[in-house]
Parts: C-alpha cells; sequence; structure tokens
C-alpha cells in the first residue's frame, strides 16, 4: 500500500480559528474595485488571462460585489475590478452594475454558471456596457467568484463585434465554460491564500 500524507490540523491554532476566519472575511467584504488590483497579482491576473484565451474569449472581466454602507452590508452592484480589453481604463473602477439588471447580476443571485451564443436576442442582457462602448456581446460566459466563504463577484467573459458588423464571432463551445470555471475555480484559491498571507504577516517575497 502507497503511503499517504496526512497531516493534521495544529491544535495550538483551534483557539485563534474563529479570529482568523472573521478577520479575513472583514478584509474581503472591505475590498472595493478601485483597490482590488492591490490584491491581484500577477500570478492571478495569468491564472484568468489563461482562462479567457483558453476560451477563446476577445477579453473577460472580474466583478466585485459591492455593498451598501448601512449595516445591513446588502448587495447592490456588480463593479467592473478587472478587465483585459482595450476599454479597460474605461470601465474598471467605474462600470456598475446594478443588482437586479442583467444577466450577470442573474448569475451572481443563483450562483450558476452562465454560457450564451447570441445574448445579444436575450431579453434579460442589460445594453448599457455595449452601447456605451460602440459594440455588441454576441457570446458570454459568467461564473460565480467565492473566496473568503462567500460569493463575491463574477468572472466573465465575451466574444464581441463592431456595433455596426453584421457577421458574428463564433461563440463558445461547452469546453469554454469549463476552462473559465477552471480559472475561477483557481483565482478563488489564490485570493483566499493572499488574505490569510496578509492577515497573519506570512507572504512570500
Amino acid at each position: 500500500m502507497s503511503a499517504r500524507f496526512n497531516l493534521q490540523p495544529d491544535p495550538r491554532f483551534e483557539p485563534l480559528k474563529d479570529g482568523l476566519r472573521e478577520r479575513v472575511k472583514a478584509a474581503a467584504n472591505a475590498l472595493r474595485a478601485d483597490t482590488f488590483g492591490d490584491v491581484l497579482d500577477p500570478t492571478m491576473r495569468s491564472v484568468v488571462n489563461a482562462g479567457f484565451d483558453a476560451a477563446g474569449a476577445h477579453e473577460g472581466m472580474i466583478w466585485l460585489a459591492e455593498r451598501s454602507d448601512d449595516s445591513a452590508g446588502e448587495v447592490v452592484a456588480l463593479v467592473a475590478a478587472y478587465n483585459t480589453g482595450p476599454d479597460a481604463a474605461k470601465i474598471v473602477g467605474k462600470f456598475r452594475q446594478p443588482i437586479g439588471r442583467g444577466l450577470i447580476s442573474t448569475v451572481f443571485a443563483y450562483e450558476q454558471p452562465f454560457c450564451e451564443n447570441n445574448v445579444y436576442r436575450n431579453q434579460k442582457q442589460d445594453k448599457t456596457l455595449d452601447e456605451t462602448l460602440g459594440v455588441v456581446t454576441v457570446a458570454m460566459i459568467a461564473v460565480p467568484l467565492y473566496f473568503a466563504g462567500a460569493a463575491r463577484g463574477i468572472v466573465s467573459c465575451v466574444q464581441l463585434k463592431p456595433a455596426n458588423q453584421a457577421e458574428d464571432p463564433p461563440g463558445f463551445p461547452m469546453e469554454s465554460l469549463r476552462h473559465v470555471q477552471l480559472a475561477a475555480e483557481v483565482l478563488s484559491r489564490l485570493l483566499d491564500h493572499r488574505l490569510v498571507g496578509i492577515t497573519v504577516g506570512f507572504q512570500s517575497e
């Protein structure tokens, strides 16, 4: 029989577990779209970019949940926190998708992955961003992003065409969805690792 690695929790850390969990949760709650780049290190960017490329996307986005300032702290919008496209400077930290509008909000609300071609024919699509940038979103993938124990955003990618172009790009096969889901899962683990590392002061150089 082959040997197995069997590492058990160190009992010395047991009294600190709840405090660490609450501190990491508080740090995640404090993250905003305009500060997310301070946590999103080059490794994380490479992971999501590779997922977008493997999916055959023209560009991709990380959306971060924005919470109300009152005691309820309810999610009120999804804000563009990272974008790989040419209009990133116009979008990141600026474009807000109100909760309850558009397909991205639906993915966040139900925590279910989404992949659709000819998405511009879907009446639930909010075309505000497309109209702002002068493009048409033809195909879209969106999956929930979890870290610090909760759904805290969306990882999405798209295939686009200029608003005046008739021909559509080829769209996403289902294999593309799996590439984005894998990227979101790895990103989730890296974010947890980074938040815990910052909290306990244990960060590799």
